[in-house]
């Protein structure tokens, strides 16, 4: 019978491999590309998920600035890096920077057609907590009948991104007198 246990999250060297790949992006003039921005974002979610925030903001930060020095920022990689970064930011208590992260990031869906996708929709889901949070309940509202509308034109209300959406609206709804949830 095989036995089996729990290893610790980095006791693989997930991270350490992660520095190294970065490190050898760098020392071959590499690190500057899609790749190096990819493996500088890979690192900062690495860290943010141990939890080191401030090592993740550094890491994403990085990934950011490649990817506008080298013009690809408006392209679904660097959108999928601005939710990443809003996501650090919502979750270090930054309602107002994680909404500015993730607007940046749905101009850059919207732009590119992207935006009626599941990740789109996962994204205006984002943006509608982080304006519950922030208070603004209509524009969260807003924010999650745009991400129903979408899932309804993709297919996806029996997903677990539209049900899950649909349960943020209906929450919402509840508390908020006169607001009536969608049929």
């Amino acid at each position: 019978q095989v036995k089996y246990r729990i290893v610790p999250p980095d006791e693989l060297g997930g991270l350490e491999c992660l520095e190294m790949a970065k490190q050898r992006l760098h020392s071959c003039g590499m690190l500057r590309s899609c790749g190096g921005a990819d493996v500088c974002a890979v690192l900062g979610s690495a860290k943010r998920e141990f939890k080191d925030y401030d090592g993740a903001n550094e890491a994403y930060m990085e990934a950011l600035r490649i990817l506008e020095d080298i013009g690809e920022l408006e392209t679904t990689s660097g959108a999928k890096l601005l939710k990443s970064m809003g996501s650090l930011a919502s979750k270090r208590g930054d309602q107002e920077g994680a909404l500015v992260h993730f607007e940046r990031a749905k101009a850059i869906r919207a732009l590119r057609g992207a935006l009626a996708t599941p990740e789109g929709v996962s994204l205006l889901e984002c943006i509608g907590v982080a304006q519950e949070n922030l208070g603004r309940t209509a524009s969260a509202a807003e924010s999650y009948q745009e991400a129903l509308r979408l899932c309804e034109s993709i297919g996806l209300e029996e997903h677990m991104i539209g049900k899950q959406v649909k349960q943020h609206f209906e929450s919402l709804c509840e508390s908020m007198p006169g607001m009536l949830p969608l049929p």
